[in-house]
């Protein structure tokens, strides 16, 4: 299966699961899958405002909204406070590892 076909996959499983970003959430699970990431450094890799990460972000991030969890319909991201304690450190849940494995991305 070629590069083109695997992120083809993996935005028709993200679309179908109710996860809007299109080739920009693509690209966010892609890098945060070598590794850990920062919104900035979400921004520098994608060339994209950080407000604009961050939509992608919170579609796929359980966060809290006034004193509320809200989830995604699906958790790909787990974030985590840095130990800076300015800003988050964002990584793989085991769901956007299989959809990873699924699509034929190798985590």
């Amino acid at each position: 299966m070629t590069d083109i076909q695997k992120t083809a996959r993996l935005i028709n499983l993200l679309r179908i699961n109710g996860i809007q970003g299109g080739l920009l959430a693509a690209e966010v699970l892609s890098f945060i899958a070598s590794g850990p990431r920062t919104y900035k450094e979400l921004e520098n890799l994608t060339k994209t405002p950080v407000g604009v990460v961050s939509r992608v972000v919170n579609n796929m991030t359980p966060r809290e909204k006034d004193g509320e969890v809200i989830e995604p319909r699906l958790p790909l991201l787990v974030r985590k406070k840095m130990k800076s304690g300015r800003g988050y450190e964002l990584s793989l849940s085991k769901t956007a590892q299989e959809l990873l494995s699924i699509s034929g991305y190798s985590t």
